[in-house]
């Protein structure tokens, strides 16, 4: 299975995508914002980040240099499910 890295500020979106993967059989790590989202990103290879687009807390920086650190390889960045897109 996959290992994916969720990136939300709102716990209840977090705990709820994580139990849901989970129980899928996928390895989750969670970042509540986007200094938390570079770390994690380096520190493992995640095969999607389920980021929220829309996290006051997650500057376009961060989002760029959280992907930036993630391989390139089989890695794609997926709008959390939290918020409508605007």
């Amino acid at each position: 299975m996959a290992t994916i890295l969720i990136v939300d500020d709102s716990s209840e979106v977090s705990v709820a995508l994580m139990a849901t993967l989970e129980d899928a059989g996928h390895t989750v790590r969670e970042a509540s914002d986007g200094r938390d989202a570079v770390e994690q990103a380096t520190l493992i290879q995640s095969d999607a980040i389920i980021l929220d687009i829309n996290s006051r807390t997650l500057t376009a920086s961060p989002r760029c240099q959280a992907s930036a650190q993630t391989p390139s390889h089989g890695t794609y960045l997926c709008p959390s499910p939290g918020m409508p897109i605007r």
